[in-house]
């Protein structure tokens, strides 16, 4: 027993020999006075969702729908040495692209301002956004930004602990460790706004007014895209060698419709005027092309002229805004820019000029558009 006994004391004394000795450390914090004191707020990143486009930054698609809005999310990762709590606020001002035509070059181009809540659930409190851990989400959206490309060296902060731009596992380190809060808010943009650069400003303040900013911009993707309300066009009953004009009119139908004229022997009756709208985020000007007629298949003679000649004008002609004068197969486009969500009438003639034909013909039209007055003018044209 007293063997056991000594070897137990043995061991005891190797194990304590082998444990180091622990001594006192020193801690010390500084109290701020108020404010203007400590370090400003550190936004990590921020970007812009949908990206709907390859290139680096975020580019997002118009819906190409009358009246129809599509969903912008603005996010920040937000940092602060002092703390995350010491964070109070986060927004975004957005502006119009520069030159923007009226109304929107009103206010110096503003768009809109809009608070960022933060995704708060990392202490198990409730969110707006549902039950999702902010870590957990901000780690989401962030691998879909990274894969998506949106960021650009304005979309990065500087790392205060190196003085350089934080790289993306940096960014990704700091999510993992809780260290940054996540803000979002979502908003609109509208199928009529103008395409272009829209600048953005991501504001963060603390609780002794410490402000951050951070600016960048994304781009709303120039498209030319109009709406016709009709699918075939009635030039009505026709005398050789006479102009005869179908007017347009300004109420927009369902795009089943045909225009023109109802006259006896004609092969459609005609419920509605030609009309066109802006569906785009750019001005546009419409093209018109149309075919030679013909008859059961047979063309109408060309000998050496056409004998069929074409006008196209959207809305009222005028000085500034002729009829476009065509012959089968050339493509015209017509004078008159059709402005950001406008609603215009489109007029259209035909004369027919071979004696000696009579009965029912027929052609082919098509219609089109495309981009004017962008990239933007100061002041616009």
């Amino acid at each position: 027993m007293k063997k056991l006994i000594s070897i137990a004391i043995a061991l005891v004394m190797v194990l304590l020999i082998t444990v180091p000795a622990l001594g006192d450390v020193g801690t010390s914090v500084t109290i701020l006075a108020g404010a203007g004191q400590g370090n400003p707020p550190d936004i990590v990143c921020s970007w812009v969702f949908p990206d709907d486009g390859p290139a680096d930054g975020t580019q997002v698609r118009p819906p190409l729908v009358k009246d129809a809005f599509k969903d912008v999310w603005y996010f920040a990762l937000v940092d602060d040495r002092q703390g995350d709590d010491d964070v109070v606020n986060v927004d975004v001002d957005v502006w119009h692209p520069a030159c923007s035509p009226a109304p929107y070059d009103a206010n110096n181009y503003f768009k809109y301002e809009r608070t960022m809540p933060r995704w708060q659930l990392n202490r198990g409190s409730p969110t707006p956004y549902g039950g999702v851990f902010e870590e957990c989400v901000a780690k989401e959206w962030f691998a879909k930004a990274v894969a998506a490309k949106v960021f650009t060296a304005a979309n990065i902060g500087i790392n205060p602990n190196t003085s350089s731009a934080y790289t993306i596992p940096e960014i990704g380190e700091l999510i993992d460790q809780e260290s940054v809060g996540f803000y979002a808010v979502r908003v609109f943009i509208h199928y009529e706004q103008p395409a272009g650069d829209y600048p953005v400003r991501i504001r963060a303040v603390d609780k002794v007014n410490n402000i951050v900013d951070m600016n960048y911009t994304f781009n709303y993707i120039p498209v030319s895209m109009v709406e016709f309300d009709f699918t075939k066009l009635n030039f009505g009953s026709v005398m050789v060698n006479t102009t005869q004009e179908v007017d347009g009119d300004y109420a927009f139908a369902d795009p089943a419709g045909t225009a023109g004229y109802d006259g006896a022997g004609v092969l459609y009756p005609s419920p509605a005027q030609a009309t066109v709208r802006n569906i785009g985020n750019v001005w546009s000007k419409v093209t018109v092309w149309e075919s030679n007629l013909s008859q059961n298949g047979a063309p109408l003679p060309k000998d050496p002229n056409w004998n069929v000649v074409y006008d196209a004008c959207l809305s009222d002609p005028g000085v500034d805004n002729p009829k476009s004068v065509f012959c089968p197969e050339e493509t015209v486009t017509l004078a008159r820019p059709l402005f950001l969500s406008e609603t215009q009438k489109l007029d259209f003639s035909i004369k027919f000029m071979k004696f000696g034909q009579t009965g029912v013909w027929t052609g082919t039209m098509k219609l089109g558009s495309t981009m004017v007055g962008y990239p933007w003018k100061c002041p616009p044209p």
